[in-house]
């Protein structure tokens, strides 16, 4: 719709799915893994930077969970899992230093008004390869880990629990000594795409177009580190589907406020049409509560959460009885279908 009501459309890097072939850098011993579009829509673009390859460490993996030199034996769920520092020098290397490249060279031309512009970075997804400025920022041994509770799936439903424990993650980077590691990596990662992030808004800033311009910022999914003896972000619960939502509207650089509200990612269209005083094609999708989460598999097993007592969720209240009623008011929010 931006397109259609006289936006200029630019894009790099990963806006919509797409893969490194890490599968076939590991057969090859290749040092970098090729990119792989899956669901990219060229109609979209008036220009369209994609990403080309993701530079590797020399001997992987870094965190020897498995021997890559017999890698017909490793599975597929490992090809990526992945962490530990790249030498510094290949900072220019990275896809999301080419993505903040293409984007500062977009905003360094002659302003195309208006415009919509989308940055698309992989990380912080796996593997957490960074150049090693980033991990040294953070020493493993001072690093707080996730709270766990090693019964913490005891009263959940068998299907949450086979989500969760499938692969085994958390039993095979604690029995190797990698827990500390892994999250060292994790927040080095986090900390490259702050360093990116930064570099495209520093030229926005630059460019005399920030005064007129929103600034949206989000993530695709959590990540567990190990809360609910999970890792990897396959489950249904707060640190898988919590992700970072920020808006800056125009000329509001100076304040913000924290929204404590649920809202979720396909609220993102619209609120972009409102910021751009584009006529709305449908109304907001749902109503949210903030306290309570209210969970169904396919089964038709619950969990319920209260947030407010429960942040970490770790006490099942789907079978209380006295809140059965208020279980079935949040039940007409869930799709029957």
């Amino acid at each position: 719709m931006l397109r259609d009501s006289g936006y200029y459309t630019f894009g790099a890097g990963k806006v919509f799915h797409g893969v490194f072939d890490y599968a076939r850098a590991g057969r090859e011993r290749s040092p970098m893994a090729g990119w792989r579009e899956i669901e990219n829509r060229p109609y979209l673009w008036d220009d369209f930077r994609t990403n080309f390859a993701d530079p590797l460490p020399d001997e992987r993996p870094l965190n020897q969970l498995f021997d890559f030199r017999d890698f017909a034996s490793v599975p597929p769920m490992y090809h990526h899992f992945d962490w530990g520092p790249l030498p510094d020098d290949r900072l220019d290397m990275m896809p999301d230093a080419a993505v903040s490249r293409a984007v500062i060279e977009f905003l360094h031309e002659p302003a195309r008004r208006p415009f919509f512009c989308a940055a698309g970075l992989y990380k912080p997804h796996l593997p957490w390869h960074v150049p090693k400025r980033f991990f040294d920022l953070y020493d493993p041994a001072r690093i707080a880990l996730p709270l766990v509770k090693e019964d913490d799936l005891d009263d959940v439903p068998q299907i949450g629990r086979d989500w969760a424990l499938s692969p085994r993650d958390h039993e095979l980077v604690t029995s190797r000594g990698q827990w500390r590691n892994a999250v060292q990596g994790y927040l080095a990662s986090i900390n490259y795409c702050d360093h990116v992030v930064g570099e495209i808004v520093a030229a926005l800033d630059a460019s005399g177009s920030a005064d007129n311009t929103a600034i949206v910022l989000w993530g695709d999914n959590g990540f567990h580190l190990g809360e609910k003896l999970h890792w990897r972000k396959f489950v249904l619960w707060e640190e898988a589907t919590r992700v970072p939502l920020i808006f800056v509207p125009p000329g509001s650089r100076g304040g913000h406020a924290r929204v404590h509200e649920p809202v979720s990612l396909v609220d993102i269209f619209p609120t972009i049409l409102q910021l751009c005083a584009i006529p709305l094609p449908h109304s907001l999708d749902g109503e949210r509560t903030s306290q309570w989460r209210l969970t169904r598999y396919v089964d038709g097993t619950e969990e319920l959460y209260d947030h407010r007592t429960d942040p970490y969720e770790w006490t099942n209240l789907a079978h209380v009885p006295e809140l059965n009623a208020f279980r079935q008011e949040l039940s007409r929010w869930i799709p029957a279908n």
